[in-house]
């Protein structure tokens, strides 16, 4: 329920709703499989350069080394980012600019995690621009 509560807190007491018997049970499900596959990523890329690991030389593979970590590195500051300063003040915007006294917003529990997922994503996503662009200065033709 930490994690629940942690997804919650953007949101500044917005009241959400689930719209079917499985809505509640559904949105747990779903926080336990995208959490599993976050706390898995680490050990699926160490195995992929593993594998690769014997057909490349040895400054490609520091260099794959250093691109992983801070690979990680910068996603994780882009999800704080998106989650800390990004996330409250999208959901502000999208909660109250759009309201007036017939119109109210009524939002599922569900769609709320589809948009914190593809926020956060977005972001993590977001930050590793330097990365692409260090990696596409280094491809000589």
């Amino acid at each position: 329920m930490h994690i629940v509560s942690l997804l919650l807190k953007p949101s500044h007491g917005q009241h959400f709703i689930y719209t079917s018997p499985i809505g509640g049970i559904d949105f747990l499900f779903k926080i336990c499989i995208y959490g599993g596959i976050i706390l898995s990523l680490p050990v699926i890329v160490y195995n992929v350069l593993r594998f690769i690991e014997p057909v490349l030389g040895g400054s490609t593979r520091r260099f794959i080394v250093w691109q992983s970590l801070a690979c990680a590195l910068l996603a994780l500051l882009g999800m704080a980012f998106g989650y800390f300063f990004g996330l409250p003040a999208a959901l502000h915007f999208l909660l109250h600019q759009f309201t007036t006294i017939q119109i109210q917003p009524l939002v599922t529990i569900q769609s709320y995690l589809s948009f914190v997922i593809v926020y956060m994503v977005g972001s993590a996503l977001l930050f590793q621009l330097p990365l692409l662009l260090l990696f596409i200065n280094r491809i000589r033709p």
